[in-house]
This record gives structure tokens, sequence and C-alpha cells, in this order.
């Protein structure tokens, strides 16, 4: 499969997912189950539902998300709260955001909401950043990193697997940002896949002086289990092939116990290994 076969593929998955969030109905439903019906694909389709549901919390409770945690106390759904925060970032890039709107979120969870707003922004809103060259002043400084990772991520889906297009795009961004945009290239082209090594590496390549944060992204997103759901055996050895040692850093970011660091610690730290 081609990489614009595969983006196509995970869109419409999430388009699926997002349809049944919005239907609020099916969280008092127990018949209702969220494994997607091809198990590769789950993950995306999880984080659709959170999308659609964020929204309908959203618009039913006039402007809070009071109820949006009831979509984890599920038993079926637990396991999927990266997916969660990823889609309730989705769903506020549809509204008019306050980061007191979820303030009562831990910090660490936190990025992964501003990195779900970032990708949407990348879809939808880019050519505005890409003019002023700042981000929208509502971002928190601290979370402006998980922001730019996300638009990143949405850049790889824009240019549909081609290198011209996405250095291109990449390259109209504020440079202080760029380490971010290409780490979250990094996380989206590994999970999307479908990319020879030598593609793999051209893009490594392409990254120049930012060739670390790249390979920190695919690091990212290859140790995930999203990834582990997903994944099929060629990319993850192309990913440790890009990576050389994958092994020894995996035991060198435990030896660190870096779950004891906040998330972007822990990220600065696993791009220095390279």
């Amino acid at each position: 499969m081609e990489v614009d076969e595969e983006i196509n593929t995970i869109r419409a998955v999430f388009l699926k997912g997002e349809k049944l969030g919005s239907d609020i109905s099916f969280f008092f439903d127990s018949e209702i189950q969220f494994n997607f019906e091809n198990s590769k694909y789950s993950a995306v389709y999880f984080e659709g539902v959170s999308a659609g549901y964020s929204k309908k919390c959203f618009d039913l409770s006039e402007g809070k998300l009071v109820t949006w945690r009831l979509l984890l106390s599920r038993q079926d759904t637990k396991k999927y709260i990266k997916q969660a925060l990823l889609g309730l970032g989705w769903s506020l890039g549809g509204v008019v955001f306050h980061p007191s709107l979820i303030a009562s979120i831990k910090k660490d969870d936190q990025w992964r909401v501003y990195d779900g707003l970032g990708y949407r922004y990348g879809l939808f809103h880019r050519r505005k950043i890409i003019r002023s060259q700042v981000a929208p002043t509502f971002i928190p400084e601290e979370f402006l990193h998980a922001f730019f990772q996300g638009i990143g991520r949405s850049l790889w889906y824009v240019s549909k697997g081609s290198l011209t297009q996405l250095t291109t795009l990449i390259m109209l961004f504020p440079l202080r940002h760029l380490a971010d945009l290409w780490r979250g290239v990094g996380v989206a082209v590994t999970f999307v896949g479908c990319v020879s090594y030598d593609e793999l590496c051209a893009l490594a390549v392409s990254s120049e002086t930012h060739i670390k944060d790249f390979k920190a992204g695919v690091f990212i997103a290859s140790e995930s289990k999203e990834f582990n759901e997903k994944e099929t055996l060629a990319m993850r050895g192309l990913a440790s092939q890009l990576l050389i040692d994958s092994n020894n850093i995996s035991a060198l970011v435990l030896k660190n116990n870096l779950q004891k660091k906040n998330y972007y610690e822990q990220i600065q730290e696993i791009t220095c290994l390279f």
C-alpha cells in the first residue's frame, strides 16, 4: 500500500470513530464496543470517538467539558487514554478555546491535548501561522513544543509522502519551531508506515540539523502501544535500522528513569541519545 492510500484509510477510520462519538447515547449502551473491526486501526478509531464525544460534551454543557472524563470510565476504553487526549485536542480546535478548559488535566496529559490541537491547526489553519510566524496567543509557552509537534505530524499527512512538498511546507514555519516539526514528522512517518528504507533515510537527511529530532520522533512512535497494534514487521525493521541500536536506546531510556521527568524533558533526553 502506498503512503497516500494508507493516509486515506487512517482518515476514513478516524471519521467513522468521530461519527460514533458524536452520538452521545453510545456512552450509555454497554452493547456498543469500541474496538474497530480491524484492530490495526483501533487507536485511530478511538481517537475519532474521543474527538466526536468531546465536541458533543462541549456543545451540551455550554462550553465546558464536565462530562468528558466519563469517556474513559468504561472497561473497553481505559487503554486508549493517549488517543482520548489527542482526540480532545482535535475537538478543541473547533471551538473557542482557552487553557482553563483543560486546567484540571495533569500537565503531561495536557501535552497530548496540545499535540492534538496542533495537528488540527496544521490541517486547517497552517496558513495563518505561516503568515504571522507565531503560534496562536492562547497556547501557553510551556506547550508550544507539543503544539508544533502536532503540526509536524499533520504536515506528513498533508504532503502524502512527498518529500519535496513536506520540506517546502516545513521551511515556511518559524525557524525556532523546526525541531518540533521534524519530531512530529518522525512520529507520523513511523505510524503511517509504507515507506522504504531509502525514503526513511532521505527524510532523515532532509531534516539536516534537526536529524536528532526526526530520529527521536521515529523512536517515540516505534516504542508506542499504538505502533505495536498497527505495526508491520517491515516498518519496525526500518525504524531499527535508522536508529542503529534502538534496543540499547530503550535500555538507556529505562536506566535514566525518564518516567520521573515531565514529558518534554523525556523527549529532550531521548533526542540527546542520537
